[in-house]
């Protein structure tokens, strides 16, 4: 399938193609930074959890070590995990 060539945009079209993509993905950004806020918040929730748990019942704590991608439950590491 051939596809039929554009005409070229002129400096001021260009400009106001790029204008409305910048605004458009500023708007993803915005979206994508508030899930990953309420992912974060999430992730301390269970954490807190399993601590609560752990201390509460300590019989139910396996005997497991902790693997290097398994972050603490600090706000930094939490961050440093999905940076």
């Amino acid at each position: 399938m051939t596809e039929t060539p554009t005409a070229p945009q002129s400096p001021e079209e260009m400009l106001e193609n790029f204008k409305g993509q910048r605004k458009q993905t500023g708007e993803q950004i915005q979206q994508l930074n508030a899930e990953l806020d309420r992912q974060k918040e999430l992730y301390l929730k269970l954490q807190g959890a399993i601590e609560g748990i752990e201390l509460l019942h300590p019989e139910a704590v396996k005997e497991e070590t902790a693997t290097p991608t398994e972050p603490t439950a600090s706000p930094e590491a939490v961050t440093e995990a999905v940076s």
